[in-house]
């Protein structure tokens, strides 16, 4: 289960002081969130993409036949490798055309967020950083080992 996001004023007021004694500690917690708020989204924060940042299908066994199971395996384990470096939770691609290079629509909790390609950079609907996108999407979820990094948990 994904934990929810907080915005830089809740992390503070609510910090829990039982997990850290030590006022430096406490401190590199605080910076390690607000840097990570500061941060402009990025589509492998969201959906699992190959090493050149494009959207990697899931795997399906179907696709891959006979002396293919190799290529299967090594697809298969990118894509979990990749799979394991998403952020977000609950976020999924809507449009099938996975060969779109310049547009995609992400949906989380029901509502769309189009994402744009220009100039090698995506664009998140006008959203510059992570805390804009908790300031449209509040119940916004991470995964619990990256939550739990960012002093979250």
């Amino acid at each position: 289960m994904g934990v929810e996001l907080k915005t830089m004023v809740d992390y503070v007021v609510n910090f829990n002081h039982n997990k850290s004694d030590n006022v430096f500690e406490y401190v590199h917690l605080i910076e390690a969130y607000a840097n990570f708020l500061n941060q402009k989204p990025e589509l492998w924060m969201f959906v699992p993409v190959d090493e050149e940042g494009k959207l990697m299908k899931p795997p399906h066994k179907a696709g891959f036949l006979g002396s293919q199971e190799m290529q299967y395996s090594l697809y298969k384990r990118r894509y979990d490798k990749s799979l394991d470096k998403v952020i977000f939770e609950g976020f999924e691609v809507v449009n099938a055309n996975f060969a779109s290079k310049d547009h995609l629509k992400l949906v989380y909790d029901e509502l769309k967020i189009a994402t744009n390609l220009i100039r090698g950079q995506w664009l998140f609907n006008g959203v510059n950083s992570i805390e804009e996108l908790i300031s449209k999407f509040p119940k916004l979820k991470i995964k619990q080992s990256y939550a739990q990094k960012l002093g979250l948990i």
